[in-house]
């Protein structure tokens, strides 16, 4: 196989079993990139307000600022690329991008974890180092699938036979031409995987909460029960629409997007790009803008 066979997709582009590159984003890029750089403001507002508020800056807090920083990195990446900017490190931005993003699940699964955790203990004081315990295992696990592939793209460097049977980095994640095993091992697998897990944290959180409000209405007065049934309801859907946001759930419709039967639900997964780029917005208006958290800006 000689060099010009190979070809390479960028990290919002998809690989299909044909081994062509599906540039179904590049018809909207001009949008998808105004998208990109809104959400840029929405994750550093929201960084901004964890870091000013003292008291958000608990556990959780500390490894949703982990997390958001993560895809900002992520984010601030993909359209410096579509800019051009980064030609001259397309290596080091393709190995940053891979470690951010696997880092940026990793913390779902952690604040996944810790939530079902906090939730259904009955302590009230947070363990000591439990987030320098969360960073040192975030960082490290996913230092190790980007050591592995800068590795692998080391020793087959100059074998285009070999480096085309492995998972190639050179910028945002890039892919050979053909549909190839390492490609749903390096990525696919470990959203799945990670994301199975935070469903099931996010499943058994919901199922603990009803279960702890079912009981607390047997408490409450009919009168009350009444009148508060509606604006009850209303409350835990919101509630559980931030913790699905905060728990990372929709990013394992990525893996999906690996899977070999991608181009049958182009158009389903292009809204779920668009929903994705849009998580800066959608985080900041759900954690930010709502009462709780204005009152203690204001009280800061």
């Amino acid at each position: 196989m000689h060099q010009s066979d190979i070809r390479i997709c960028c990290l919002r582009q998809k690989m299909l079993p044909n081994g062509k590159c599906n540039d179904y984003i590049q018809e909207d890029l001009d949008k998808y990139n105004l998208i990109l750089g809104i959400s840029l403001i929405g994750f550093v507002l929201t960084i901004a307000v964890y870091l000013y508020v003292e008291k958000l800056r608990n556990v959780l807090g500390k490894c949703l600022i982990c997390c958001i920083f993560c895809r900002l990195v992520l984010f601030a990446l993909m359209i410096l690329d579509d800019l051009s900017l980064l030609n001259d490190f397309s290596s080091s931005a393709g190995y940053s991008a891979y470690f951010f993003k696997i880092a940026s699940y990793f913390w779902d699964t952690v604040i996944s974890f810790h939530l079902w955790k906090t939730l259904t203990s009955l302590a009230t004081d947070e363990p000591r180092f439990r987030f320098l315990k969360f960073s040192a295992f975030v960082w490290g696990i996913a230092a190790i699938p980007t050591g592995v592939i800068y590795y692998l793209n080391r020793i087959n460097s100059g074998d285009f036979d070999k480096w085309v049977q492995m998972h190639s980095v050179t910028l945002h994640e890039c892919y050979v031409t053909v549909w190839k095993f390492y490609t749903w091992t390096f990525n696919g697998a470990p959203i799945l995987i990670l994301g199975s897990f935070n469903v099931t944290m996010f499943t058994l959180t919901v199922i603990y909460i009803r279960k702890v409000k079912s009981q607390l209405k047997k408490f409450t007065p009919d009168d009350d029960r009444t009148t508060g049934c509606f604006n009850f309801s209303s409350q835990n859907y919101l509630l559980f629409l931030r913790l699905s946001v905060v728990m990372g759930i929709s990013w394992i419709l990525n893996a999906i997007t690996f899977g070999p039967h991608y181009d049958l639900w182009g158009q389903v997964f292009r809204i779920v790009d668009y929903i994705h780029g849009s998580m800066g917005v959608i985080i900041f208006a759900l954690l930010i803008l709502k009462r709780s958290t204005i009152e203690l800006i204001k009280k800061r």
